[in-house]
């Protein structure tokens, strides 16, 4: 029996975090994905800020 467990990658642009008194982010975009971290590849991750958030400048 193996047990799968699942990650997400959270990609915070624009905004900031602030604590008042718990940890929120305000502003900006944010992206969430579900990838295997065994294998995705910087580059991949440059693809996705560039094509999901619109930023041209990784």
């Amino acid at each position: 029996m193996t047990l799968e467990k699942e990650y997400y990658i959270n990609l915070h642009v624009g905004g900031k975090f602030v604590c008042d008194p718990h940890l929120r982010y305000l502003g900006g975009k944010m992206v969430r994905l579900k990838e295997d971290l065994d294998t995705i590849l910087y580059f991949e991750l440059c693809k996705i800020v560039k094509d999901g958030l619109g930023f041209n400048t990784v």
